[in-house]
């Protein structure tokens, strides 16, 4: 164990020897720690009782006496000094324990000396004034020496047991009961001090002990941490590689669509968009976790109609109801609220998701209703139930309750922790009520208002059509920049691809084409940025004007931060065609988007 000090951030080992070593150890840091204190009071009670003796013959004497007190004083400090210079280690602290007692007896001594020197001739206030300053002294030292008994025991011996020998051997009646008194006063006084020595042991066992317990949860709080960084990294690394083949799978699938004329054609064509969209959505939630960690989210708050948007949830989640057998019933009353409606949408989409997944039979109902300031969304359901035990593990990261087999087709355990986080930054108040074997409610409340809605928001159609761009996409996966240059050729746009910037500055110079909209991977070869390669286009003469978009596969919360931070629109992959197409219209019409 380190000596050094009685700092408060020491490590401790945990058993018990070395527990009690540390104790014993620090016990004898308080007892040099306190010297100062004691020091001060001896120089000036010292020269007192020398002026309440002096009768001008005894000068040589009191001079003598207070250089011994002087001196030993001095010799005290210098062992104190002594100490804290050497800083000894814990198996030699009893003996510096002993030397300071030895110190402190040499000092009561010199004080114990008093009535032998001085008390022939003095007066009945001279004398019991001394009997109450030096009975005041060992009092004041018993808290210090508490620390190491034998101190106290020393100090009390040679300070009063002197005093008490002077009244014993004057042998009168007062004095022999004065005397008595002053051997039931040192006794008395070591027990008082053996427990408060035994309080302050206590006290700093207790400090070590919750010292060590600070410092395996400390332990434990940095292990939990690497953990989680290390999952995050994982999701990042494996989330990143899955998002650039499904981002070119959904490119070029979009494409087919429209070459697709026989039904049979057009069914397994409808699975395989199916099977893309449920990747999809596993891997948006990897995002949303990512993007949560991050910090990345932000909310903007506006009136907005919540009906609306309940409805169109729901129209988009019956047909995956009716796969199921399920009816979707909405129980929708007038209601505007005030929030961030891509995050209220975020968190029923998850909510209405989890209820189709785990009710087999029966119905699933959403509904919306205004209550005074409050306006709730409520989403219920048919299903198992939830067991009051698992109420509050469900919205943990990864825990699904009741699929043990992990069945795919239940997603991964995400949806419930990010409905809540996502409520938590919206200030939002949500409840879970459960009935097993009847089903479940998750309520979310938000902030109701009676104030116009605003004239647009997020997720409102964007229109179909030709579009006439000039587009440049740079990515370094071959397979991305042509199911980009394919779906965007499709949408009647003119488009340039590169695989890095230095390429598409070639590209343009030799082309003459001046690009209106950049598109750029995040993560380009030899750790160049697509934010890098947007700037390099936009000092090019003609291409100032041109909007970036930065799109990527990364959800490391670091890249996320960063990509944000560069100030251009982000789009993570895969990228939906119709998600791509509205942020290119937002762009080019001065809009903004998520």
């Amino acid at each position: 164990m380190n000596s050094d000090t009685s700092d408060s951030d020491r490590s401790f080992a945990g058993d018990a020897a070395s527990l009690l070593g540390a104790v014993d150890a620090e016990m004898v840091r308080i007892l040099y720690h306190h010297f100062r204190s004691v020091a001060i009071a001896t120089v000036v009670i010292a020269p007192v009782m020398a002026a309440l003796f002096w009768n001008g013959r005894n000068g040589g004497t009191l001079a003598a006496w207070l250089g011994a007190i002087v001196a030993i004083t001095a010799l005290r400090a210098l062992l104190v000094r002594r100490f804290s210079t050497v800083s000894p280690p814990t198996g030699e602290m009893w003996q510096w324990a002993w030397w300071y007692a030895a110190g402190a007896a040499l000092a009561g001594l010199t004080w114990g000396l008093l009535p032998w020197l001085f008390f022939s001739g003095a007066t009945a206030f001279q004398q019991y004034l001394t009997v109450l300053v030096l009975s005041a002294m060992i009092s004041a030292t018993a808290t210090v020496y508490a620390a190491f008994l034998p101190a106290h025991g020393l100090t009390s011996l040679t300070e009063i047991g002197p005093l008490a020998l002077w009244y014993l051997q004057r042998g009168g009646r007062e004095d022999l009961i004065l005397a008595a008194l002053l051997g039931v006063f040192i006794i008395a006084h070591l027990e008082i001090t053996r427990r408060q020595g035994g309080v302050l042991r206590e006290a700093v066992s207790q400090r070590f002990r919750n010292l060590e317990l600070l410092r395996v949860v400390d332990s434990k709080r940095r292990e939990a941490e690497r953990a989680n960084q290390a999952k995050t990294r994982f999701l990042a690394a494996a989330s990143h590689d899955l998002r650039q083949p499904m981002h070119a799978m959904a490119l070029f699938s979009d494409s087919l669509r429209a070459t697709l004329t026989e039904e049979e054609q057009r069914s397994l064509h409808a699975r395989l968009e199916e099977s893309i969209r449920s990747i999809h959505e596993l891997l948006d939630s990897l995002l949303d976790i990512s993007r949560l960690d991050a910090g990345t989210i932000r909310v903007r708050r506006q009136v907005f109609d919540l009906p609306r948007l309940l409805e169109e949830l729901a129209l988009r989640f019956r047909p995956q109801a009716q796969e199921r057998g399920l009816a979707l019933v909405t129980e929708m009353e007038p209601c505007r609220v005030r929030s961030d409606p891509v995050l209220v949408e975020d968190m029923v989409r998850n909510l209405l998701a989890n209820a189709l997944k785990y009710t087999r039979h029966g119905e699933v109902r959403l509904r919306c209703r205004r209550e005074g300031e409050r306006a709730l969304v409520a989403v219920e359901d048919t299903g198992p139930g939830i067991p009051e035990g698992l109420r509050e593990r469900v919205f943990e990261e990864f825990f699904q309750g009741g699929n043990p087999e992990r069945d795919r087709s239940k997603g991964l355990g995400l949806g419930l922790s990010i409905v809540r986080r996502m409520a938590r930054l919206l200030q939002a108040n949500l409840r879970l009520e459960s009935t097993v074997g009847s089903g479940s409610v998750f309520t979310l409340y938000l902030e109701a208002t009676d104030e116009p809605p605003a004239t647009s928001g997020p997720g409102e159609p964007t229109g179909g059509g030709k579009m006439d761009l000039r587009v440049l996409v740079i990515d370094d996966e071959r397979p991305i920049l042509e199911g980009m240059r394919h779906l965007l050729e499709g949408w009647g746009c003119r488009v340039l691809v590169a695989e890095s910037a230095g390429e598409a500055l070639a590209r343009i110079t030799d082309a003459s084409f001046l690009p209106q909209v950049v598109i750029a991977d995040y993560r380009l070869r030899e750790g160049h940025t697509g934010t890098e390669a947007i700037r390099r286009v936009q000092d090019l003469p003609g291409c100032q004007g041109a909007v970036g978009v930065i799109v990527t596969g990364d959800t490391a919360p670091e890249r996320l931060r960063e990509a944000q931070a560069a100030g251009y629109a982000l789009l993570h992959k895969p990228v939906p065609p119709m998600r791509l197409r509205a942020a290119l219209r937002n762009l080019i019409q001065g809009g903004g988007g998520r």
